[in-house]
């Protein structure tokens, strides 16, 4: 199959299942119904491209299977928001559309119940969220997700498998890196990939990268911050952001 034609079935696939108005699996089985003549490594790459997206998106999606408002950002805008955070058959739209979306999404919210969205910086990939959306939600109240680093290690090694898979890929986004980070820090990264160490690669591109560059943002941007809400997931399993979203949702 040609590589656009993969790339349109993925876009459409997507589309459907993160309406979350039925089971990811109930949506995808069908869908392949619909498609009888893709072959099995088409089905595979799209299977994994859905579900990647899926897992990133657990607690906003379980969150909208409970009833809640939610708007997310990072699904309308085809990309996870980070410099590795763009999806490996799924190009982003333009800012028109982006726009579109956000507006196609919001005008169906109810303005006196909550909306659950996730800190985002100003801009997702290469699209930017309008300037009133980005006020509002640093002015909003909190909640922050905790889990253990082993668990998210885990959850990312999932989510980036990708990376794993295409080692020139990962080293060109990391190559981004090197005006934060130096490039002897960058080549240790890389020397860890080279070697297969990925949780090690994974567990430093957390600790010495994302979370203090997270931290940062959050403390500088995000008014209520510190008295965020506080919810522990267990695990990086599904059910753990279920119970999550099921919490959240009763208050």
């Amino acid at each position: 199959m040609h590589p656009n034609a993969l790339l349109e079935l993925s876009a459409e696939l997507l589309r459907a299942v993160l309406k979350l108005d039925q089971p990811a699996d109930t949506v995808v089985s069908a869908f392949f119904r619909r498609h009888r003549g893709l072959g099995a490594r088409e089905r595979h790459s799209l299977a994994e491209t859905t579900y990647t997206v899926l897992r990133q998106r657990l607690l906003l999606q379980h969150l909208a299977q409970a009833g809640a408002q939610v708007l997310d950002l990072e699904a309308l805008a085809c990309h996870r928001g980070s410099v590795l955070g763009g999806l490996p058959t799924q190009p982003q739209p333009s800012q028109k559309m982006f726009e579109s979306r956000i507006w196609s999404t919001m005008r169906g919210f109810d303005a006196s119940m909550p909306v659950f969205v996730e800190s985002e910086s100003r801009k997702v990939g290469d699209l930017r969220v309008p300037d009133e959306l980005i006020k509002a939600m640093r002015a909003s109240s909190c909640i922050q997700i905790e889990l253990d680093l082993a668990e998210r290690v885990r959850l990312l090694r999932e989510e980036y498998l990708h990376f794993e898979l295409d080692h020139a890929a990962l080293f060109a986004q990391l190559d981004c890196l090197t005006a934060l980070h130096g490039r002897e820090r960058i080549a240790g990264w890389k020397q860890l990939a080279a070697a297969g160490h990925w949780e090690q690669l994974v567990e430093s591109l957390l600790v010495e990268h994302y979370d203090p560059a997270y931290l940062r943002s959050i403390s500088r941007n995000f008014a209520q911050v510190a008295t965020a809400r506080i919810a522990r997931a267990t695990s990086a399993d599904r059910s753990a952001f279920e119970a999550i979203a099921r919490d959240l949702t009763r208050r």
